[in-house]
């Protein structure tokens, strides 16, 4: 059973609202498996006594809470935690295989397409190569724990790994791939992520109803040149994960 006065951590001279401090905590909590989908949470009274502040404080963080889909309120009965992540997902340079394995689950990928193409001035643009130059375009599904994650499209430069197509096995990780067989290490990544709608085709593959709010990620990948080797853009259900993100200002000098 959860002591909710120590569980949520809440300081009052802090410049964050402390509606805001209420939902990281509880968000915390979901995170952390401490709280699961269908339990109970104090009522706004209970919770306006427990941390001592205003029902309208805890309501505000109810709002946020169960408009990001984490808790559900049922009239007469309760506030109920309605959503546990399959995952939460770190951003990062590690892939999507080195991720999963460090949460524990196990990971299979269905390719979905892998030919040569002509890139287009999105994908010219983002490899630094001249629009029209032939690209590997490599489409997979991605899953953990057999539950379908992510679908992944991935554009790498024809003239750096002229292979691929023909030797990728759909088992291995591209970046491992990468490493051990064109001596291609990944060592930096930008990311961008938008909320988007899903589309028929990506929520038949999710096994999600089409229109459910997904994350579109768009990454380029690139060597210690700083020279990109990969464009990807993959979209994940926002039901069934969690993008974690820590800023950490650095200490000025003295």
């Amino acid at each position: 059973m959860i002591d909710w006065e120590v569980a949520i951590k809440i300081n009052k001279k802090a410049h964050t609202p402390l509606y805001y401090q209420i939902v990281e905590s509880i968000t915390q909590l979901i995170e952390d498996g401490q709280l699961r989908k269908g339990d109970l949470l104090p009522s706004e009274t209970e919770f306006c006594r427990i941390l001592g502040v205003s029902r309208l404080t805890i309501r505000h963080a109810f709002d946020r809470l169960e408009h990001s889909g984490l808790i559900t309120r049922q009239q007469g009965v309760g506030t109920f935690v309605a959503y546990k992540p399959s995952t939460t997902l770190t951003p990062g340079r590690l892939s999507f295989t080195n991720k999963m394995e460090q949460l524990g689950k196990s990971v299979r990928s269905c390719v979905l397409s892998l030919e040569h193409i002509s890139a287009n001035e999105e994908i010219a643009e983002q490899l630094r190569i001249p629009t029209g130059q032939k690209v590997i375009k490599l489409v997979r599904l991605r899953f953990a724990d057999d539950e379908p994650m992510m679908v992944e499209h991935s554009f790498l430069p024809l003239e750096l790994f002229p292979d691929l197509v023909e030797t990728f096995p759909p088992a291995c990780s591209l970046y491992q791939y990468l490493q051990e067989h064109y001596n291609t290490r990944i060592l930096s990544v930008d990311q961008t992520w938008q909320p988007v709608q899903l589309t028929g085709e990506q929520a038949d593959c999710l096994e999600e109803k089409q229109g459910t709010l997904g994350i579109l990620t768009k990454l380029v990948a690139c060597t210690t040149k700083e020279k990109p080797v990969e464009y990807s853009w993959s979209v994940v259900s926002s039901s069934k994960c969690l993008y974690y993100f820590r800023f950490r200002e650095e200490e000025p000098e003295n």
